[in-house]
């Protein structure tokens, strides 16, 4: 069993893990795009996002700034990309998320394929007349 001293220091190389992992997304999905992420993201959040505390949302060590958790949903809506996103969910969600995307992907083949079942007899109704 881990001593109660160990684990503020684990909550802590955790952090600093999930941290530097949002830093690596946010540094892969921005390189040459930041001003225009910047931008929209200002747009999206109406309010100011400066390209300083962008950079310092991508810097490591002392001039590192955490990246709140509030503006994510912007980041991937200004950037069309969703690693952010997911990371976040963390593995469980996204396999939970991966489910329900092939289910909602199998039940539309059903609905559309109900569909054109029924325009299809419908034609043969019309011909067999």
């Amino acid at each position: 069993m881990a001593s109660l001293a160990a684990i503020p220091e684990s909550l802590s190389d955790e952090a600093a893990t999930y941290a530097a992992q949002v830093r690596a997304i946010l540094k892969r999905v921005s390189k040459n795009r930041r001003e225009p992420i910047r931008r929209a993201m200002s747009d999206l959040l109406g309010r100011e996002i400066t390209i300083h505390i962008f950079d310092q949302w991508c810097a490591e060590g002392r001039h590192a700034a955490r990246f709140p958790l509030a503006y994510v949903d912007a980041f991937c809506r200004a950037s069309g990309d969703d690693s952010l996103r997911l990371f976040v969910l963390g593995p469980e969600l996204c396999q939970v998320l991966k489910l329900g995307q092939h289910t909602a992907a199998l039940l539309l083949d059903e609905s559309t394929r109900r569909k054109l079942l029924s325009i299809t007899s419908m034609r043969g109704l019309r011909r067999a007349r």
